[in-house]
């Protein structure tokens, strides 16, 4: 969960973040008697893929690669 929270905040903060998450997922879970569904690690990279090519990009630059992309 906290592999989003990480880079920016310390270890402590993101610990915090995750335990506010399963509190909210719990609390939506008993609240709306609804079965709960993992949306799985990707699901905000799935939300705007486009979005997420240029970040990507960005961070093999910064490690020192050179890129040729290539559209599928």
């Amino acid at each position: 969960m906290g592999q989003r929270v990480t880079g920016r905040q310390t270890k402590n903060r993101t610990v915090i973040a995750d335990g506010y998450s399963l509190l909210r997922i719990i609390c939506h879970v008993l609240k709306d008697l609804v079965e709960y569904m993992d949306l799985g690690r990707d699901c905000f990279d799935k939300l705007n893929p486009k979005r997420l090519v240029p970040y990507l990009v960005d961070r093999l630059k910064n490690i020192d690669y050179e890129l040729n992309l290539v559209a599928l």
